[in-house]
């Protein structure tokens, strides 16, 4: 998906367009996984936005291992991480392009310990569903699911998803974020696909999470 090849062109060919790792372990086993360390312990909303004072900046997340990370982004929303070897987590954050304006709120996935995100980072859907403006009619449809879902990833971002082509035609896909060392993988799985029934038992176990849909327009 982002960098190569991003969710929202699964039909559409375009794309909504050096820190040590914490001492402390990962917490894994049957709990969700995640690294304690790199979680916000607060979202930074700074005012004095480009419209002036009362308008909201980029916000800052605030970690728990002291660092600090200048997203770029608005309305920012923790949502979870993508655990790799060797490396600090990459952040699935859900978040805004800019502040008090048309574009809907997508999913960004970004290194944790950059220090500041680079301009246009990976980008993808928010779960739920998309429709475009005057239509009652959406074109998207999808469920993201966190952590240790399926079993070839330790660690993973799972879009189980629909669009709907200009024939009215839904395809049915399934799209894998993870990370190897400080790399995003991005790939779209071959069939046959999981499904969210398959999804249960793990997130019965604590291991799994779905983050909760909207729906929302796109301008």
């Amino acid at each position: 998906m982002p960098a190569s090849v991003p969710i929202r062109s699964f039909i559409r060919a375009h794309a909504l367009l050096a820190l040590l790792l914490p001492t402390a372990a990962p917490c894994q086993g049957a709990k969700l996984p995640h690294d304690s360390g790199w979680v916000p312990v607060r979202v930074e909303r700074p005012q004095g936005g480009r419209s002036g004072s009362d308008e909201e900046a980029p916000n800052i997340l605030h970690f728990r291992n002291g660092h600090e990370l200048r997203t770029g982004l608005y309305e920012v929303e923790y949502l979870g991480q993508l655990l790799g070897p060797g490396h600090a987590p990459f952040l699935v954050l859900g978040g805004r392009g800019c502040h008090n304006c048309d574009i809907e709120t997508e999913v960004f996935v970004v290194a944790a310990d950059i220090g500041e995100v680079p301009k246009d980072p990976p980008h993808f859907y928010y779960p739920g569903s998309l429709t475009p403006q005057g239509s009652d009619t959406a074109f998207y449809r999808g469920r993201l699911f966190l952590g240790r879902c399926l079993v070839a990833y330790r660690s993973a971002a799972v879009w189980i998803q629909s669009e709907r082509d200009s024939t009215g035609v839904w395809h049915d896909a399934v799209f894998v974020a993870s990370a190897d060392a400080d790399t995003l993988q991005e790939r779209f799985l071959k069939p046959p696909l999981p499904t969210t029934a398959s999804l249960r038992p793990r997130i019965a176990a604590g291991s799994c999470r779905e983050i909760p849909g909207r729906a929302q327009e796109e301008f």
